[in-house]
């Protein structure tokens, strides 16, 4: 049919789009290895949490309001006792 026909030919222009994208990354050099290496790994660990957001995007949005409500009681304490305004956060993740 019409249709096969048109999805077969959008895999194969995938296929071939991945395969050249495959062999653009065979093409990276970097003098600084260890630098590449830790770039590739914050990107990998970037792209795995992303993914997994999208894939279960209930379990992360119920995960990070059990974090933020557990963090900060009514009181304005954290789980230590301590003030929350004398604590500072940093986010983790890929440096800008």
């Amino acid at each position: 049919s019409i249709l096969q026909q048109h999805l077969k030919q959008f895999f194969e222009h995938a296929e071939d789009h991945i395969d050249w994208l495959i062999q653009q990354e065979d093409l990276l050099f970097s003098l600084n290895s260890h630098y590449l290496a830790d770039y590739k790994s914050k990107f990998l660990s970037h792209f795995r949490s992303a993914r997994e957001a999208y894939q279960q995007p209930d379990a992360i949005t119920a995960i990070k309001e059990y974090d933020s409500a557990c963090i900060i009681t009514s009181t304005g304490t954290n789980a230590f006792g301590k003030n929350s305004k004398d604590m500072s956060y940093q986010p983790t993740g890929v440096a800008k």
